[in-house]
């Protein structure tokens, strides 16, 4: 049987206090003390990387460790720390959506950089009527022609050109410039039928150019009219706009002296709407394919129109928006003022993009 000395106890004591003060410590620094918190994790996205001005797209986020979060950039706000936000962007740009949490670990942020595009004029599809022409509407296209003459042995000569071309609408009464340019005026009169009804025009000619002009009033198709360097007036019939559909016209145009008569046959084919990139933005138009062929005769002694004197081709693709009228056109064209034979012709290419309009555009 062993006895404990007052030292051996003191020493024994001392052992476990230093022993048990280790081990104490060491509990006390991984579990006892302060805690370090991390810092907070944010993590910001966007349902797209690019869209158009006036399109909505979801910015989503998510962060821990935060207690609160805010924006800034191109959105503003206190935010709640996990969440989705929905944003429509009015105008055009670069974009930059930062995201910035904090608690009591400090703080974390997050961005993303969207590209907003210039906004699509769109086609309201409840409301293809077209827009009613009013006085002062003024339109510029871009044009490029090309045109080859042809000759028994081919090839002959080739022209091309480009420039803008001014579309404006005038009303009823030329202006006082014109009025007093065109005092030389050759009135006839014109009937062009479709089968939804028919349009009724005055031509004048001036006797020393031979120019055409026309004034055109049909409240079933859509016309315009403009003037240039030559100072004509013109008329154009626009389809009815009709996705998936085809259609064909036969017309003619009748002269008051009762010599020549033109016939002809437009059929048109309309698309579906295609969005175009033009200098005013991105549009929407319907694709319209254009097939027409004329035939201007003369009348014989019989009283007929059988012979012909000048034969017209002509393939074109349109696009056209009901509100702003014509986006662009292109195609060829083929005119025979031989038709007996097939020695010489002229065809051509053409190209008309809009430039700028005064027309104020839909939303």
């Amino acid at each position: 049987m062993h006895s404990h000395t007052p030292f051996s106890v003191a020493c024994l004591c001392l052992a476990l206090t230093a022993c048990g003060g280790g081990g104490g410590g060491g509990a006390g620094s991984s579990g006892g003390g302060s805690i370090s918190t991390p810092a907070p994790s944010v993590s910001l996205s966007s349902s797209v990387s690019s869209i158009s001005a006036k399109e909505p797209f979801t910015l989503t986020w998510s962060s821990s460790n935060a207690t609160s979060c805010s924006a800034s950039g191109a959105w503003s706000g206190s935010k709640v720390t996990s969440g989705n936000e929905e944003i429509t962007e009015q105008n055009a740009g670069n974009n930059t959506y930062t995201l910035s949490c904090s608690g009591s670990g400090g703080s974390g942020n997050s961005s993303v950089t969207i590209e907003i595009t210039q906004a699509v004029i769109k086609i309201d599809t409840s409301d293809l009527s077209y827009r009613v022409p009013e006085g002062g509407d003024l339109t510029v296209y871009d044009y490029s022609v090309t045109a080859r003459e042809y000759g028994s042995f081919g090839l002959i000569q080739e022209a091309s050109d480009s420039g803008t071309f001014d579309l404006e609408y005038f009303t009823t009464s030329l202006p006082a410039f014109l009025a007093d340019a065109w005092v030389e005026f050759e009135v006839r009169s014109e009937k062009q039928s479709f089968s939804g009804g028919e349009l009724d025009s005055i031509e004048t000619r001036n006797k020393a150019y031979s120019t055409r002009v026309l004034n055109v009033s049909n409240s079933e198709g859509f016309y315009v009219s403009y003037v240039d360097a030559d100072a004509f007036y013109g008329s154009t019939f626009y389809p009815r706009l009709e996705a998936n559909s085809s259609f064909s016209e036969n017309w003619e145009f009748r002269y008051n002296d009762e010599t020549q008569r033109r016939f002809g046959t437009s059929t048109f084919t309309v698309s579906g709407i295609e969005v175009l990139d033009t200098s005013i933005g991105p549009i929407e138009a319907f694709r319209i394919s254009l097939e027409e062929s004329t035939e201007l005769r003369s009348r014989s002694f019989s009283g007929e129109y059988t012979i012909p004197e000048e034969v017209e081709e002509e393939e074109l693709v349109a696009w056209i928006h009901p509100k702003i009228g014509l986006i662009k056109a292109e195609g060829t064209a083929k005119t025979d003022d031989t038709p007996y034979s097939e020695d010489s012709y002229i065809e051509g290419d053409v190209l008309f993009e809009i430039r700028s309009t005064n027309i104020v555009l839909p939303d």
